[in-house]
């Protein structure tokens, strides 16, 4: 048994409470954590497929299963974006996932995927985009991603058009690769770092009591048998860990998805969406997608899948099923037989880019897990409406219905979404609010580890230990209150170290239950959930830090990366 120590001073605690902006967003926008309001953007064009403007509320009629529901508010939007709330001026060794982006008009995704499209087809998508950005509107906002094997955010979001056509021009055809990391954990047991470090216990005030775990071998697998047999489960972690990113960003999100083919990524029957025979029968993959749908939906992202080959390819219809229901149930829209794709570009951002956003609290309080189906209609007839058709009814403020534990032992093949939020060079999830302190703990280098570190085999010295005082915004996480009037959850703080090549050479984790005895939103205003944690580095070369948090209850995650080189400068933390 080991006791963990979370006593901070109080310049500290003030110092990172500052940092952390005190407006944070919340993290799931479309269920609202306290109100609990269901949030619905419509898109209404006319018979030409021009956006419509000016209808007022009166003019919609909003059912669920059926039943009529009164809103709650409703707004119209368009292409008229505010400025961004200014980042945020951290000291020296302070970092955060908190990201600040303008509100008003909606956010525009571009994801090139190089996993599931051939490279002619890579190409055809550059020039078209690179076509259709000479034209854009001003003030037009776009985040590029770009997908190998796993998500990277190459442009985060921006109104300067010139910095986009810049990193498409500078894009290249991607072949998938498997990183260093994913290679050496196929190579079977001895060839990499095997397990991470966990503990449980309970946290209570500032103190975790923990007990380590045995680490487990990982099992050997051929790397291009593995790439091929899990293309679709890679796709949609993308997807899923897309999700993670922007729910802590406010507004419309439009997923412009260019690819070669769709893949079947754990479809699920229809008969799922009515709750018939096969709605509690689900594989783990069904369960990943019903997360991934229900998290899209939350955050206000609709998906617009563009089929980069065009028409006349030899796609088969099962290829594109599973995004043609994933653009349905998120109110985007798929474009799969065309030809002409930088009118396709247009269509899909001017589709998006005119809305109304209407909220309202379900009339039916029970918060069952199961599927509502919705319908809305307007008082007038001969317009056209695009929204996402239903929602799982998930308590915002309760349990993940379905979660997999981070596993140490398990493949890269195994979803959790710690795992997807520890992945380097992915974006940083934003579910969870968190800005942590790094600096060194000793003045020093060191001969060995620190206690509690799990290393890579034959990771040699000299290391320098680094100290990690984190700050978490509770307001971001499942706490339920228990009859003794205090707040329950449990969480897991993990830090990785990667190398220059990406490969996992060290790591450092904690676990335990957290009880609080104000509510997240009073120890919020206070000082936030503080954490800690140590890993050493080796003095020589470079390397990066990923650090997360894992709120289990409500399977949220939150996630920054620091590479060593912008703290190992820095005096010794006292």
């Amino acid at each position: 048994m080991r006791q963990l120590s979370f006593l901070f001073t109080l310049p500290f605690l003030a110092g990172l409470a500052l940092a952390q902006p005190p407006q944070s967003v919340s993290p799931t926008p479309a269920l609202h954590t306290r109100v609990k309001l269901v949030i619905l953007d419509v898109v209404v064009t006319d018979q030409n497929h021009k956006a419509v403007h000016g209808l007022k509320a009166s003019d919609f009629v909003l059912l669920e299963n059926n039943t009529s529901q009164t809103l709650k508010s409703f707004e119209e939007h368009s292409v008229t974006p505010t400025p961004a709330t200014a980042a945020p001026q951290l000291p020296p060794g302070i970092f955060t996932n908190y990201t600040p982006v303008a509100s008003g008009g909606p956010l525009n995704i571009l994801l090139l995927d190089g996993l599931n499209t051939k490279l002619e087809d890579q190409a055809r998508v550059r020039k078209a985009l690179l076509d259709y950005l000479q034209t854009a509107k001003p003030g037009t906002r776009f985040a590029l991603f770009t997908l190998d094997i796993h998500l990277k955010l190459v442009v985060g979001f921006t109104d300067d058009l010139q910095a986009i056509r810049q990193a498409v021009l500078d894009f290249k055809p991607i072949i998938p690769r498997m990183m260093p990391s994913e290679m050496d954990s196929l190579a079977g047991p001895g060839k990499s770092l095997q397990a991470m470090q966990s503990s449980s216990g309970r946290l209570s005030g500032n103190r975790i009591v923990s007990s380590g775990m045995n680490p487990q071998p990982l099992a050997p697998s051929n790397a291009d048998t593995f790439l091929s047999q899990y293309r679709p489960k890679y796709s949609l972690d993308a997807i899923n860990g897309m999700a993670r990113y922007l729910a802590g960003i406010p507004g419309r999100k439009n997923l412009l998805w260019f690819a070669g083919g769709f893949p079947p990524v754990a479809m699920v029957p229809e008969a799922w969406f009515d709750q018939g025979p096969l709605a509690n029968a689900m594989t783990v993959g069904q369960q990943e997608l019903r997360d991934t749908v229900d998290m899209l939906s939350r955050s206000e992202v609709s998906v617009y899948p563009i089929f980069a080959p065009g028409l006349g390819s030899d796609s088969s219809a099962d290829d594109n099923s599973s995004m043609l229901q994933m653009a349905s149930q998120t109110g985007g829209r798929a474009y799969i037989n065309s030809n002409a794709l930088t009118d396709v570009i247009a269509r899909s951002l001017e589709d998006g880019s005119s809305y109304y956003t209407l909220s309202y609290q379900p009339s039916d309080p029970h918060w069952d897990g199961k599927y509502r189906n919705l319908r809305i209609r307007l008082r007038q007839a001969g317009y056209n409406l695009s929204y996402r058709q239903g929602y799982f009814a998930d308590d915002p403020d309760g349990p993940s219905r379905f979660q997999r534990k981070f596993d140490p032992g398990a493949t890269t093949a195994t979803y959790s979404a710690m795992h997807l939020a520890l992945l380097r060079g992915t974006p940083q999830p934003l579910q969870v609010v968190l800005t942590a302190r790094i600096a060194p703990a000793a003045p020093s280098p060191e001969r060995s580890i620190a206690p509690g570190n799990v290393a890579k085999d034959g990771l040699r010295g000299p290391f320098r230990r680094y100290r990690i005082d984190a700050l978490v915004d509770p307001r971001g996480m499942a706490f339920t209150q228990q009859p003794d009037g205090k707040w329950h959850d449990s969480l897991e703080f993990i830090a990785f170290l990667y190398d220059s090549e990406s490969r996992l050479i060290n790591s450092a984790s904690m676990s335990g239950s957290v009880n609080l005895n104000k509510s997240p939103d009073e120890t919020y205003q206070q000082s936030g959930l503080p954490l800690h944690l140590q890993i050493s580095v080796p003095v020589k070369g470079d390397y990066f830090l990923r650090i997360g948090v894992h709120d289990i209850q409500g399977d949220r995650v939150g996630a920054i990366e620091v590479p060593v080189d912008a703290v190992k400068g820095l005096p010794a933390a006292k």
